[in-house]
């Protein structure tokens, strides 16, 4: 009923959310085209809906559009689903709703996307919402669009958000360095080999990697001209790589200590994560959570 009623009134319905969608960006100064939801598009007679449509044959979720005639509503994904919808003069949609149901018979499923599937929720399920901080940001212009397409107040909603970690042991190895450290150092030994010929080896470089050394500072020093600045360019990057050959052992040692410390750094992301749902959670640790924040009065 919700869908149809949605389907029924599009053309309303497109045109106050995207003015609502118009005026909640410049009240707030977003520039982006996407924020905080896309505008509903027109190709043609189509009318872009807020609804998602899928089939068990292409389960890749798309948007749904709509074309009004005199007695039926005519859905499609503009690829290869369509189906039709009768729609008395009234707009009134029994007749839609049997139809709609034999869609879904076929394996076709048409859902709303999240700004109504919050609206349906607020409307119908509750008489408080609660809301994360992303979600409250949007719901903003869920209550335009309700009061101006509707004619209605949605229930209020709260907003509310909190972090816990999964319960699950995590290596927290502080001194090991991060990759942020290693990629400046594996920089320094691309670019400047010559301060580790013995600075971090302990043992004294050979007579070439000394000559290596003292030519490329030769040519450091040389005064940068427009005739010299490529020879001068090619010389220096050529002596980096010759130095590097005897830093070898240095860089393969980095390479190796960055490959654990960006495997470390993807477990902890993963682990440190505060997305997962309540329900990975222990009943016990969720309880005493909340209550611990609630305050006393409540």
């Amino acid at each position: 009923w919700f869908v149809c009623h949605l389907l029924a009134h599009l053309p309303e319905l497109w045109t106050t959310h995207n003015e609502s969608l118009a005026e909640y960006r410049r009240l707030h100064g977003l520039r982006s085209a996407t924020h905080p939801v896309p505008d509903l598009s027109r190709e043609g007679e189509w009318l872009e809906a807020p609804l998602w449509v899928w089939t068990s044959g292409d389960p890749r979720r798309r948007r749904l559009f709509a074309r009004h005639g005199a007695r039926e509503i005519v859905v499609s994904d503009r690829r290869q689903f369509s189906a039709r919808l009768p729609m008395t003069s009234d707009k009134n949609g029994p007749c839609a709703v049997e139809a709609l149901r034999d869609v879904a018979a076929s394996g076709a499923r048409i859902r709303t996307r999240a700004l109504f599937t919050t609206l349906f929720a607020r409307l119908v399920l509750s008489d408080l919402f609660l809301h994360g901080i992303g979600g409250a940001t949007y719901d903003r212009l869920t209550d335009v669009i309700a009061c101006r397409l509707l004619g209605v107040h949605p229930p209020p909603f709260l907003t509310l958000t909190a972090t816990l970690h999964l319960p699950i042991e995590r290596n927290r190895e502080e001194a090991v360095p991060s990759v942020r450290e290693i990629d400046a150092e594996l920089r320094r030994l691309t670019w400047q080999p010559e301060r580790f010929l013995s600075e971090r080896t302990g043992a004294a470089p050979s007579d070439e990697a000394r000559e290596l050394a003292a030519e490329k500072k030769r040519w450091i020093a040389t005064v940068l001209t427009a005739e010299n600045y490529r020879r001068r360019f090619l010389a220096i990057r050529s002596l980096n790589e010759r130095l590097g050959a005897h830093i070898a052992a240095r860089r393969a040692l980095l390479e190796g200590q960055r490959e654990t410390a960006a495997r470390r750094q993807r477990n902890e992301t993963l682990l440190a994560s505060r997305e997962y749902s309540f329900c990975l959670f222990p009943e016990k640790i969720l309880r005493d959570f909340l209550l611990e924040k609630l305050p006393a009065n409540v």
